[in-house]
């Protein structure tokens, strides 16, 4: 009697440490899909501001820098238009994995919406955000996207800028969405400074 009441608390243990196990698990997707975009892996519009809340205290305690710079795939209609969605769905997780490759770990790419991104460049002038955009410009020409369309090279505009301390972020991300847009009007693949 004892060692079938043993046996039984046994399975149960081991039922429950499975069952544990697997909640674990699950909360840790919700985690991710609740804080990062499902198609590239990069910070979700709404993990933004929880990272921006993370990154402006330290900005005014420290007296850092953050720069903050909104990118925009040029001619992504024109993908999705000849090649199909899967083919854009394509192209947005390539430029997701040639970004994570060169920013730093301390940067933040964040998909914005559609094939917008807001880059947070903590601690970086305005220069080094430029030359941090012009390295990640470099990463995603290289990029092979043979396999969408032989030859297929993806470019972007961007608007930077930098964000004073006492300066409301949302104030910051409207200025460089305003110099992205200015980059486009110059000719695209370039990056405009406000």
């Amino acid at each position: 009697m004892v060692g079938v009441l043993a046996g039984r608390i046994n399975e149960m243990q081991v039922r429950l440490r499975s069952q544990k196990r697997e909640l674990e698990e699950a909360l840790q997707r919700i985690s991710q899909l609740a804080t990062h975009d499902e198609l590239t892996g990069l910070a979700n519009r709404r993990h933004r501001v929880t990272l921006l809340g993370e990154c402006r205290p330290r900005q005014r305690r420290d007296g850092t820098s953050l720069s903050i710079a909104m990118l925009d795939i040029d001619h992504f209609k024109v993908i999705n238009d000849r090649h199909g969605h899967a083919a854009g769905d394509a192209v947005l997780k390539a430029f997701a994995k040639s970004a994570q490759r060169v920013l730093r770990t301390t940067d933040v790419l964040a998909r914005w919406g559609g094939e917008e991104f807001l880059l947070l460049l903590p601690g970086a002038i305005t220069e080094q955000a430029q030359r941090t955009t012009e390295r990640l410009r470099a990463a995603v020409g290289e990029t092979s996207l043979d396999d969408i369309a032989v030859g297929m090279k993806v470019t972007f505009s961007a608007g930077l800028t930098a964000c004073g301390v006492d300066e409301a972020i949302d104030a910051c991300v409207e200025r460089a969405d305003r110099a992205m847009y200015s980059a486009k009007a110059k000719g695209r693949d370039r990056s405009v400074t406000a």
